[in-house]
């Protein structure tokens, strides 16, 4: 099972219902929507993006198809711009 957390480098802060992500290494801001930062969250809470989409999926009137790929997306786009990383079994981030 691969489970994902924030990368130590990221600051987050909760606006209204957006989320704004700081990674102060490289001094970039990155913006979620309302979605994106109910996907987060859940991320963090969960962990593990099976179990992220199961949830997202028992809440909202999405089809499965779909949620999935948008979920997909963001987690590909956090990853590549070092925003979350993949955990590994015994806790630590892996490379």
């Amino acid at each position: 099972m691969v489970k994902y957390g924030l990368s130590r480098n990221v600051l987050v802060q909760n606006v209204v219902s957006e989320t704004v992500l700081l990674d102060i290494d490289k001094g970039e801001y990155f913006e979620l929507n309302e979605l994106g930062s109910e996907m987060l969250k859940r991320l963090r809470d969960l962990g593990d993006p099976r179990r992220v989409i199961a949830s997202l999926l028992a809440d909202y009137e999405v089809e499965e198809e779909t949620l999935t790929r948008d979920f997909r997306e963001l987690l590909s786009q956090m990853e590549s711009h070092g925003l979350v990383v993949k955990i590994k079994e015994n806790g630590g981030a892996s490379t």
